[in-house]
């Protein structure tokens, strides 16, 4: 995926994609949260075959072409406007959810080094897989926590029950004939396993000046003090955030408001590559750690190839409107920049991402849109002084210059 240029483009690019990557991201995460370690990377593949050479012809396709946005676009208002927001407070609950966290972070827990194993308990185990005596990719892991019940398969979390702590055991194992991973379904394993200990009561410290003084490593002496630094860190995460909103609204709103009569189709064919390629190498990256293919990963949350194009498309034709407005609203306003401006602007950008030179930063990204990203961002800067942030807060509404 292109870089976001400056923190504000994250608007028009990582807005855009969030949504739809945070879906599968989070299933992927509660997918391996459940334990599902049993397999082996197999070199999963993209379903597209696209790849990162595709994606920078396309934006070098964009240099050839000088396209004119007033043949597609008729600016509406974009100055006065007044965009509701949600009002921002930091609540109690919302403070006592960040103290509950920190002391989960310190929470330990007593470890059972005798008895068995019961269903639904949370073990420590040491484990190698074998299939005919050679361990495989994946099935091999020391200290690993797992719960009786999370996402092993049937076959081997069954067995853990009734296992006596200490004891060293080989399990017969069948992988499911449906498991994602073809090259195991339905084969035979063995799986030497010992159980190091069971997790017992919590051992929960207490909130209190010497837990916070220890915690903070003596920047904080009292509760009441550190309650007040945490108050403040989440009042500031929850004023970026409704920064975030605003701008993503105004935007939104002004966009709606322009007359679009088409689309350039090179520049949408540019921005698709784009959001397709960064999902395909994301997800295929994220299956392989975990022993499947992009169309397995995709096909366990049901979705298709087809959807990530439908995302792909729906998003780069988004970026492309979001784009030609801005460098519109630019050219009236006077904050079109000069080649040196861009020079000086896009080289700092190149250093700060590793590239070797400019000139390597703008054959991977387009040099077009480098410049349209740096004017985008200087738009959004004065489009949030010109037009005014209304928060609502129940059934009260204050204006906020």
């Amino acid at each position: 995926m292109r870089p976001c240029i400056r923190s504000n483009i994250y608007f028009i690019r990582e807005v855009l994609i969030k949504m739809k990557k945070k879906f599968i991201a989070v299933a992927v995460m509660a997918f391996m949260a459940a334990g599902m370690v049993f397999t082996a990377c197999n070199g999963g593949s993209s379903a597209s075959g696209s790849s990162d050479s595709e994606a920078t012809s396309a934006a070098d396709s964009s240099e050839t072409e000088n396209i004119d946005y007033h043949e597609y676009v008729t600016l509406g208002e974009y100055k006065g406007l007044e965009i509701v927001v949600d009002a921002v407070e930091v609540t109690d609950e919302e403070l006592q959810n960040r103290v509950n966290t920190i002391i989960q972070s310190k929470t330990d827990y007593v470890h059972v080094t005798e008895g068995t194993v019961g269903e639904n308990d949370r073990i420590n185990l040491d484990f190698c897989g074998k299939m005919d005596g050679v361990a495989f990719d994946g099935g091999t892991a020391t200290g690993q926590d797992y719960t009786i019940g999370g996402g092993y398969i049937s076959d081997l979390n069954d067995q853990l029950i009734g296992l006596e702590v200490g004891k060293e055991y080989d399990l017969d194992v069948t992988f499911p004939d449906d498991y994602q991973n073809a090259d195991y379904a339905g084969k035979d394993a063995v799986f030497t396993v010992t159980v190091n200990y069971i997790y017992g009561d919590a051992i929960v410290p207490e909130w209190n000046d010497d837990f916070v003084k220890e915690y903070t490593s003596g920047e904080y002496t009292d509760t009441a003090s550190y309650e007040a630094a945490l108050k403040a860190e989440l009042l500031a995460a929850e004023l970026e955030e409704q920064e975030k909103e605003y701008a993503n609204n105004l935007l939104s709103t002004i966009v709606n408001g322009c007359t679009i009569s088409s689309l350039p189709e090179s520049k949408v064919t540019e921005s698709y590559e784009q959001y397709y390629n960064a999902y395909v190498s994301q997800y295929t990256y994220m299956a392989q750690m975990y022993g499947f293919t992009y169309e397995d990963l995709l096909t366990m949350y049901g979705l298709t190839d087809d959807d990530i194009k439908s995302y792909a498309q729906a998003q780069a034709e988004t970026e492309v409107k979001y784009i030609m407005v801005s460098m519109l609203i630019a050219e009236k306003e006077d904050l079109l920049i000069t080649d040196e401006e861009y020079t000086t602007r896009a080289t700092e950008i190149a250093t700060n991402y590793s590239y070797e030179s400019l000139e390597a930063f703008e054959a991977q990204y387009g040099k077009t849109y480098i410049m349209e990203s740096l004017v985008y961002d200087d738009v959004l800067d004065m489009l949030m002084e010109a037009n005014k942030m209304v928060t609502v807060e129940e059934e009260t509404t204050t204006a906020t210059e």
